[in-house]
């Protein structure tokens, strides 16, 4: 094992000299720049050169520009639209990590900024990027893969945003986000905590559709991995029920519906399998009282449907005329007793 480590830390070093000796070098006020990097012209006109290529979206020359300025002129005032445009053509040469980087030093450097919407949105892009997979090169370096995982820095990202605009749309998509990374790592108490946040905040957002329909999945998974408690379930109701009266007609109504349905078939499944094992341990009174809680809360489930044929054979028939409201009640327990 050491020895392939070694052989990697090997070839990693070879990528970086090799990456090293593409570019020719000069020294220039006591710095090593490379050729790439020494200013031809003054500052101004740098900077007029780079605000040209982020107009026309010439992202290699972008960077070039912002980092002639950088490196060449430290105390100019045009440094910090400089950490921008390294920023913008980093993130359009799909170099997230440095992005983030220049992004993250240029909203921090002054109060007032020129693009800090536009930055704003560049690091929640960014974020999302991570969210879906994008990953960072080993140890920073860009010569080497990028394999490292970068969920973490996009929560941080997202935090931020929501820190510095609390009430602004990038701040519910940013909430939606965390949420959906925190539900990727099973938390689904703060996952559900975060998109009840995204609703609190923003209403009427077209988000907050979405928020609802994951609180619902979010319960269901959580019902699924632990014994089934049935506050689950009806905090999955309440939330529907909100989601309903919010959004009377939404398209999304139905996704969540079905989720909180298949929430009650396998709640219902349980005192179904509960029942069964009273029916094979020679306990019918038992498994009679089970299969009638079961017909009477989860009426609209298969499990219920069997539990009726089960009652009509014993000749203990539930009634038909028990209501089936749209959102069924929720159980009170589902501890097997006799």
């Amino acid at each position: 094992m050491k020895l392939k480590i070694n052989i990697f830390l090997s070839f990693a070093m070879g990528c970086m000299i090799a990456s090293s000796l593409e570019a020719a070098y000069t020294i220039k006020n006591g710095k090593l720049l490379e050729m790439a990097e020494v200013a031809t012209m003054s500052v101004q006109e740098h900077y007029s050169a780079a605000s040209n290529a982020y107009q026309s979206e010439k992202w290699d020359d972008l960077v070039r520009q912002a980092n002639i300025i950088i490196k060449n002129f430290p105390a100019s005032p045009f440094v910090h639209e400089s950490l921008f445009f390294l920023g913008s053509g980093n993130f359009h040469l799909q170099e997230l990590e440095d992005a983030d980087e220049y992004l993250s030093r240029y909203l921090k450097k002054q109060a007032a900024c020129q693009y800090f919407e536009q930055a704003i949105g560049l690091r929640l892009a960014i974020a999302e990027a991570f969210r879906q997979g994008s990953k960072k090169h080993l140890f920073g370096v860009g010569a080497l893969p990028r394999w490292i995982p970068a969920g973490d820095d996009a929560l941080s990202i997202y935090e931020e945003i929501i820190s510095a605009l609390p009430h602004h749309d990038i701040a519910a998509r940013a909430l939606f986000g965390k949420g959906m990374i925190l539900t990727q790592r099973d938390d689904f108490s703060l996952a559900n905590e975060t998109m009840q946040n995204l609703i609190r905040r923003f209403p009427k957002h077209v988000l907050a559709t979405d928020g609802y329909v994951e609180i619902c999945r979010n319960y269901l998974k959580q019902a699924k991995t632990t014994f089934p408690n049935p506050d689950f379930l009806e905090l999955a109701e309440i939330n529907l029920s909100k989601f309903q009266d919010n959004f009377p007609g939404d398209a999304k109504l139905e996704e969540a519906h079905q989720l909180f349905q298949e929430m009650q078939e396998f709640y219902a499944g349980h005192l179904y399998e509960t029942a069964q094992f009273f029916e094979r341990t020679k306990k019918p009174q038992a498994a009679r009282l089970y299969y009638m809680k079961l017909a009477h809360r989860y009426p609209s489930t298969h499990a219920a449907q069997l539990a009726r044929e089960k009652l009509g054979q014993a000749g203990n028939v539930v009634s038909s005329s028990l209501p089936a409201p749209s959102v069924q009640p929720v159980a009170d327990s589902l501890q097997p007793h006799e």
